[in-house]
């Protein structure tokens, strides 16, 4: 593994909730997790409950659609930018060398940005749901 990608998943591995694996034959008592079943007290929520309101909007911009404005009203720093090359996105056929995919992220959020992409992704932690993960349309 090189550096650049094990550093990213020690990053990674820290900052993500550790998950509790059970045995292939042990599922009888798993469940499945609904994200939509009730109100979450999260940033996104709040920002989405911001934009249905009309207290707050998204401003297109040209050359990278609403992820300026989506950082500015999710508290990321521009500054918090990582590039990488990792294919893990589900938008993995813009990704590579001269299109990195953008990560942003905070204490709370994350937002992986490709140039071209049609969507804008979004995660976060929720304390009882654990991650959860959003799309915005470009």
């Amino acid at each position: 593994m090189k550096r650049p990608t094990l550093c990213l998943a020690v990053l990674l591995a820290a900052t993500v909730p550790s998950v509790a694996l059970r045995a292939a034959g042990d599922l009888s008592d798993c469940h499945v997790r609904d994200q939509a079943s009730d109100t979450l007290a999260s940033p996104v929520s709040a920002l989405q409950s911001k934009l249905a309101s009309g207290e707050a909007n998204l401003q297109f911009e040209p050359a990278h659609g609403y992820l300026v404005s989506l950082l500015r009203l999710l508290h990321v720093p521009v500054s918090s930018q990582g590039l990488v090359f990792s294919k893990t996105s589900f938008q993995r056929q813009l990704i590579n060398p001269q299109t990195p995919r953008a990560l942003y992220f905070n204490d709370n959020v994350y937002v992986g940005w490709v140039p071209k992409g049609e969507v804008i992704e979004v995660s976060e932690v929720h304390p009882k749901k654990g991650a959860m993960f959003y799309t915005l349309s470009q």
